[in-house]
Formats: C-alpha cells, structure tokens, sequence
C-alpha cells in the first residue's frame, strides 16, 4: 500500500467525471472498490470515493452516482486459502462480486 492519495485525487476524479458525464449525460456511474484492499486501505478508499460522490452531488446536483465496494476477499488468517495469482480475485470471488454487482443495478436501476 502506498498510503492515502488525498485531495488531489479527488480533485483529479471530479475533473473526470465532469469529462464523462459530457459524453453520457443519462449515465448512472458507479464508483467502485474491488476485494483486494481491506481494514485501513479499504476505509481510506471509500472515504475519498465517498467524498468524490458527494462533493459532485453537491456542485451539480446530479445524484446518478454510487459508492460501493465489493467487500474483501476471505485469504484466511495469513492467506491460506487459495486465491487467483498473486492474490487477484479467483473464478469463485469473482462469481461473488457479479453477485453484488446484480445487486446494485437492481437497486439503483431496476433491472
């Protein structure tokens, strides 16, 4: 982990949603946290895209943004359980996380 990226990312994120939004102005965005970061790293994470959805929300009033994460994938105590290579999400995790993604579409899409 390299740490937190602070505010310039979230300033660099809006000027790039600002940029897509200008070529999908119907789109519902979903900005995301895949399963390999956990405990801080996962929270830093989520702060900063939290921030970025909100910050949007806030200067154009467009609410057709979402966080979520798709949870953290279970490596066990010291990283036993076998994974895909070098830790990347396996068939099986990725089989769950397109289980949470159907999730989200339905609710915020009502597919």
């Amino acid at each position: 982990s390299t740490g937190d990226p602070g505010v310039p990312y979230e300033t660099a994120y809006l000027a790039f949603l600002k940029t897509i939004r200008s070529f999908y102005p119907n789109a519902y965005f979903f900005l995301t946290i895949g399963p390999m970061l956990g405990a801080s790293d996962l929270a830093v994470a989520d702060t900063r895209l939290s921030n970025i959805a909100g910050n949007w929300t806030a200067q154009t009033g467009d609410k057709k943004v979402a966080v979520f994460d798709f949870g953290t994938q279970n490596l066990g105590s010291n990283g036993e359980i076998p994974s895909g290579c070098d830790w990347h999400p396996s068939i099986a995790e990725h089989q769950t996380m397109a289980g949470i993604l159907s999730a989200k579409l339905t609710t915020y899409l009502g597919w």
